[in-house]
């Protein structure tokens, strides 16, 4: 599984959605340099996920909801064909 996912990602990188998740107490524009570089190199839908709150107040729950809510919309808008702009964030 894992040779056919870098297989595809290097093959056509600009096909494969790239979902960033930052850290406790850190913010997605920590992830701008990962995602200028993953941009630089063909990928396309490149987005970072804003958590809220970030200081770790929230369930680990709450979180995850974040981030499948973000995962569900970059499919929707890579199966559209549509990548969300270099700025779009989720909350």
């Amino acid at each position: 599984m894992k040779n056919q996912l870098m297989h595809a990602a290097t093959a056509a990188p600009g096909r494969v959605p790239v979902l960033l998740v930052h850290g406790l107490d850190d913010d997605a524009r920590s992830l701008a340099p990962l995602a200028n570089g993953l941009t630089r190199a063909g990928f396309r839908d490149v987005q970072p996920v804003e958590l809220k709150p970030n200081n770790g107040a929230a369930p680990i729950c709450v979180l995850a909801e974040q981030v499948a809510e973000a995962a569900r919309g970059l499919r929707a808008r890579t199966e559209r064909g549509s990548a969300p702009s270099p700025s779009s964030s989720t909350r």
